[in-house]
């Protein structure tokens, strides 16, 4: 931005801070950006069909160990060292829940010149 300042006539335009030069530069961005096309706004998204299927049939066998391993604890016949297994069989179950739902989502396939 240019300030206009001579000898004979008084500075008269207003001074800005950064921050508000910033967000003169955000505002004529905003308005200069095209909105996005209603039907292109959702990209189409790849998904492993094999790995969604094998990772919801894993988690189903790895619930049932998980509660036959907390039916033991809780009647009192297991040791310490089942207990840590139960513990690290949880947060792996956590672990595989989360790649599941990540899987579930899928990857945003591009639409490029190259595809």
């Amino acid at each position: 931005m240019a300030r206009k300042i001579g000898f004979s006539k008084p500075d008269t335009e207003a001074k800005k801070s950064i921050a508000d030069s910033y967000l003169d530069e955000f505002r004529q961005r905003r308005k200069s950006a095209p909105s996005p096309d209603p039907d292109t706004s959702s990209p189409e998204r790849k998904r492993n069909w094999f790995v969604i299927a094998f990772l919801a049939f894993w988690l189903t066998c790895w619930s049932a160990g998980i509660l036959l391993v907390a039916s033991i604890l809780r009647d009192g016949n297991g040791d310490f060292s089942l207990f840590i297994w139960l513990v690290a069989a949880v947060f792996g179950w956590g672990l595989a829940v989360i790649a599941l739902m990540k899987q579930m989502k899928g990857k945003p396939v591009s639409k490029g010149k190259n595809d």
